[in-house]
């Protein structure tokens, strides 16, 4: 480090400029079109993992513990090109959107049983 203190310096304007370049690329109108596609195909998918919630919307399940290799690939192939906290919020929403459904199947129920 010391030997070449030259070489350190275009390291670090290079490590900073690399940086600075994934940041602009990820705020870019087309990765934020890409990424508001993928979030789509995401929480649909992951929705699907909920067995009384693909059952009842009439589609395929898909077992998070036996999952197939063409839906773990679809599933890699997203989450190779989103951030953890992207992943974390899509999968938090889809998670939101089944529980509202199933409040509402159950309320539903509830308005049946008193007619």
């Amino acid at each position: 480090m010391f030997d070449n203190p030259k070489a350190w310096w275009r390291y670090a304007i290079s490590s900073i400029r690399d940086d600075v370049r994934k940041r602009l690329e990820r705020t870019s109108w087309k990765n934020n079109i890409n990424t508001a596609l993928m979030h789509k195909r995401y929480v649909k998918m992951w929705k699907l993992t909920d067995k009384e919630y693909a059952k009842k919307m009439k589609l395929k399940y898909i077992n998070a513990e036996k999952i197939l290799k063409k839906d773990k690939e679809k599933f890699q192939i997203m989450e190779d090109q989103l951030t953890i906290n992207e992943i974390m919020e899509f999968r938090q929403q889809a998670d939101d959107e089944v529980k509202l459904i199933k409040e509402e199947w159950k309320g539903k129920k509830h308005k049946k049983k008193k007619r």
